[in-house]
This record gives structure tokens, C-alpha cells and sequence, in this order.
């Protein structure tokens, strides 16, 4: 039985290799609703957000409902800039990798509540929700605020 779930969960990460590693390897990601920082602005930003979102094109004395996510991505484009890691690279690992393994950790904990701790049911359900045509779609066109959202579902 080991041995079967051990192939199982190598045939699960080869499947996530294949299909999101384009998506890694590809250019910069530059439709849709996410920003492109040029290198002069990433080397501007700071850990906390400004008093003015250029992003939102308001300030941030009234209610931004994605505040949080503003801070994250200011986050990350201060990672950016400290480590000097080309902005292309970190939004990619800051970005991308949140809501490819929120979504196969949720879906993998709700099948183990609905289905029992079956390993196999478990990794199907987390593999068939995030590597679906819709969470591909989202991703690669740059919708990472409803990334993120498909990928907390399951946890609700």
C-alpha cells in the first residue's frame, strides 16, 4: 500500500510539472488586471504601500477592499528590489505559487473530510481542482485576486 501511495504522489507532481512549468518558464505575464513594474518602480517601492495607489488610482485614506493585496504586492516588489531578483522571477514565486498550493491543500483537506483519509482521493481531488482549465485560465491571464479566491473555496 505504501509503495502505491508513494507512485501516486509522484504521478501527482509529475502532472504539476507538466502543467504549470510553461506557465514558470513562459515571459512576463502582462494581461488582465495585473501590473507590470518597470525595474525604476520596483526599485522605488517600499515594504508598506503608499499614500497613493497608483494601482487603484486613489488614496488609500478610503476603503480599498484589496488593501491586503496591495500590501502583498508591495511586499513582494520590496523582496524584488532588496535581493535584486528580476521582478519577472518574483512575482511568479510570490504570486503564482500561493493559489496553485492553496487550492490542491484545500481541495486535498475537504475530499479527506468529505471522502475519509483516502490517500488517492485525496490527491485526485486535489489535482483535478488545481490544474482544471478555469484556474489556468485565471492564472496565466493575470486575475490573481480571483486566483486567489477560487483557491480559498474549498478551506470555506
Amino acid at each position: 500500500m505504501k509503495i502505491f501511495s508513494r507512485v501516486l504522489m509522484l504521478l501527482t507532481c509529475l502532472v504539476f510539472v507538466v502543467v504549470y512549468v510553461p506557465l514558470f518558464l513562459h515571459g512576463p505575464i502582462i494581461g488582465g488586471d495585473w501590473p507590470y513594474f518597470f525595474p525604476e518602480a520596483i526599485r522605488s517601492m517600499r515594504f508598506f504601500p503608499p499614500a497613493w495607489s497608483p494601482t487603484h488610482v486613489n488614496g488609500l485614506g478610503g476603503p480599498i477592499a484589496v488593501l491586503f493585496l496591495d500590501q502583498y504586492l508591495y511586499m513582494s516588489g520590496w523582496f524584488s528590489s532588496v535581493t535584486h531578483i528580476p521582478w519577472e522571477i518574483t512575482y511568479k514565486v510570490f504570486w503564482f505559487f500561493l493559489p496553485i498550493i492553496l487550492s490542491f491543500v484545500g481541495s486535498m483537506r475537504l475530499a479527506g473530510r468529505v471522502f475519509g483519509r483516502s490517500m488517492g482521493s485525496q490527491l485526485l481531488s486535489g489535482l483535478l481542482y488545481s490544474t482544471n482549465t478555469y484556474i489556468l485560465m485565471i492564472i496565466s491571464g493575470g486575475q490573481m485576486g480571483i486566483a486567489l479566491a477560487y483557491s480559498v473555496m474549498p478551506f470555506v
